[in-house]
């Protein structure tokens, strides 16, 4: 679970991690589980522009990945 808070902070797996490592992060768990599904959650309240580059990010690793997409509000 990828989830992007109001305050555009990106977590994944419950772990804080900056923008500049969310593909390598991504890239590790492939590496660990190839069939996983990948799900990001983001707070209505978050920017699109961090939804996007996260997306970018996950494309760039595994362009084929089909990602989950879900909006939580407060």
């Amino acid at each position: 679970l990828i989830a992007i808070n109001a305050n555009d902070e990106i977590y994944i797996d419950k772990k804080l991690i900056p923008m500049v490592e969310v593909g390598f992060t991504i890239k590790e768990l492939r590496t660990d589980n190839p069939r996983g599904e990948i799900v990001v959650q983001a707070d209505v309240n978050s920017s699109a522009e961090t939804m996007v580059e996260v997306m970018e990010a996950i494309n760039r690793i595994d362009g084929a990945t089909v990602i989950n997409i879900s909006a939580k509000t407060n």
